[in-house]
């Protein structure tokens, strides 16, 4: 019984929780009046509480099957003529693979016990609420004859309907309805003085409109709900849902039978004022409620786009009730999602004359053989799949990081072509000034023109760049580590290359990212040697891609064309022998 109970409850969460969203988004699509909205939510909420009936009706307990009990003559008959493993296999039926959340063995009963305890709690807080109720109806006093008599002329100007007596106590803070058997109004004693005879009328006909429309009675069969079914979120949204919807149709009646919106909206803000900090009772209805519903109200009043009329339009109801009854004979159809285990505990009270099947029969065996095969080929496909994945994610890594390289080296070689335009201007402009700022010869007589000695550096290129390489290598201080930097990057010639390649042997992989950039821009054939070096033996890959890009530059340009052109060795020049010595002809003697 716990199982089937728990099960039932749990399908019936899940289904309440779509049927209210249906709902919630039907009626945002049309826009019905206020009285209409709360009959579609009143019968959402009598089909939510009716779902857990349905579902326990038609969804069994999960039990786990007893081969050795045969609840039957035949199978009786099968268990003394078949064997063990060929009976066990033929009253077995195959496991039937379904989703379905399963709650463990002996938790359905724990869980009822809760759902139960809190649930009386709660029911037990309602009626001490109802109990109050009726103490503070007592303890009230009727009210003045002349407001009494404006109840009647009320009454009479809304049609038949229950008679209700006014009452007027110092207990309350806010004017409220109370019903069930003997329904009144019930108004604080200093609000018939506060208000105007005006304002008094709309408080009237809103409490007025709630016993009118049984409200209390409908009221007391939400807070019964919402007690039996705390635990579903859904009950609770529909519980808001009409406890705004039967405000709003009140309002409707009462703008309905006076005809002025802004003045009622004024007397609530007003209400408001007078009920500040009062707690309304949970089992009675009145005009105030909470500051955002008010707030909500008001709005609702003043918009003049929406339909206003506090009658129900039946068909709407019709075509509800008629959604709500296929939804709940479609709940019977459908496989339950929750189940609760229920352990078989017949094998102890069995004969001793029937033997137990305790070994598992060839069909079970294959069974649970081909579902772990299953398993393992879906983890194995599932393994493959994000290996995949991870490969595509660091291919893409890689293709992007090459791509970014192959920018920047771009860019350094187009910054290297800019600055060698750049030198190539500035020196034929410095030759076209010097040729134009040149004196022209004196005729008579050239002057006197004193050579000045060279100017000679302090000190020498060849010593400043180790140095540079040294500080920019070992100094601490980062500032002085860039400014030794930058002097090696405007370094020319060879002497620069070799500095350049000093530098190389620091650790900083920065520092050999800055060389390898700089050794580009030297494009000496020293330079060019060790941007080769770089790219055969560099162990980072990082740096051997940056030099490789860098002599491919290089080789597009017409200086690294020439840095790279070899040198043709040349040829040793052979010695030559001296001339042998010719032996002069000797004199005749004669």
């Amino acid at each position: 019984m716990a199982e089937r109970v728990v099960a039932a409850l749990g399908d019936g969460l899940w289904q309440g929780a779509l049927l209210a969203l249906g709902v919630s988004l039907f009626l945002r699509v049309f826009r019905f009046n206020a009285t209409t909205r709360y009959v579609v939510w009143s019968g959402t909420l009598l089909a939510i509480m009716a779902l857990p009936i349905i579902a326990g009706r038609y969804t069994p307990p999960v039990e786990t099957p007893d081969l050795s009990a045969p609840s039957s003559f035949a199978e009786s008959v099968l268990v003394a003529l078949v064997p063990p493993s060929s009976a066990a296999t033929a009253i077995a039926p195959p496991p039937i693979e379904s989703f379905e959340l399963e709650l463990p063995a002996g938790w359905s009963s724990y869980v009822l016990k809760v759902w139960i305890f809190v649930s009386l709690i709660l029911l037990l807080r309602l009626a001490r609420a109802s109990v109050s109720l009726r103490r503070l109806k007592q303890s009230a006093s009727a009210a003045d004859a002349e407001s009494i008599e404006r109840l009647r002329k009320l009454e009479e100007a809304g049609g038949a309907g229950r008679t209700v007596s006014l009452l007027v106590s110092p207990r309350v803070g806010a004017p409220m309805a109370l019903g069930w058997r003997t329904p009144a109004i019930l108004l604080p004693v200093a609000l018939t003085k506060q208000l105007t005879r005006a304002e008094l009328d709309q408080v009237l006909l809103h409490e007025l409109a709630h016993l009118r429309r049984w409200d209390d009675w409908t009221k007391l069969a939400q807070r019964l709900a919402e007690a039996i079914f705390f635990f579903h979120p859904a009950i609770y949204w529909i519980a808001r849902n009409l406890n705004l919807e039967r405000e709003v149709a009140c309002d409707d009646w009462v703008v309905v039978h006076t005809g002025r919106t802004k003045p009622y909206a004024l007397c609530l803000t007003r209400l408001v004022e007078t009920a500040r900090g009062y707690r309304h009772p949970a089992l009675a209805s009145g005009a105030l409620k909470s500051g955002k519903q008010l707030s909500w109200r008001i709005e609702m009043l003043l918009n003049k786009d929406r339909d206003a009329s506090p009658r129900v339009q039946k068909n709407i109801v019709w075509v509800t009730a008629i959604i709500l009854g296929a939804g709940l004979a479609a709940s019977a159809w459908i496989s339950p999602l929750v189940a609760a285990s229920k352990a078989s505990g017949g094998s102890e009270a069995r004969p001793s004359s029937i033997p137990a099947f305790e070994e598992p029969s060839i069909g079970q065996e294959e069974h649970a053989r081909e579902q772990q095969a299953r398993e393992q080929e879906r983890a194995r496909l599932a393994q493959l799949a994000a290996m995949d994945r991870e490969a595509a994610e660091r291919d893409a890594q890689l293709a992007l990081a090459a791509a970014q390289r192959e920018a920047e080296v771009a860019n350094h070689v187009r910054e290297i072509e800019m600055l060698e335009r750049q030198q190539i201007y500035v020196r034929q402009d410095l030759a076209t000034r010097i040729e134009a700022q040149r004196p022209e010869p004196f005729v008579v007589a050239a002057p006197r023109v004193h050579t000045l000695r060279a100017l000679e550096p302090v000190i020498a290129e060849e010593e400043l760049l180790p140095l540079m390489a040294e500080i920019a290598k070992n100094d601490k201080d980062p500032a002085v580590r860039k400014a030794a930097l930058g002097q090696l990057a405007t370094a020319g010639g060879e002497a620069g290359a070799e500095a350049l390649i000093a530098l190389y042997d620091a650790q900083d992989p920065d520092i050999k990212k800055f060389v390898v950039r700089s050794l580009a821009r030297n494009a000496t054939r020293p330079a060019v040697e060790k941007l080769k070096a770089i790219a055969t033996s560099e162990p980072t890959a990082e740096l051997r891609l940056d030099a490789v890009r860098y002599l491919g530059a290089l080789a597009r340009s017409p200086r690294g064309k020439l840095a790279l052109m070899p040198i043709p060795a040349l040829a040793p020049v052979p010695m030559l022998a001296p001339p042998a010595p010719v032996n002069p002809p000797k004199p005749d003697k004669k």
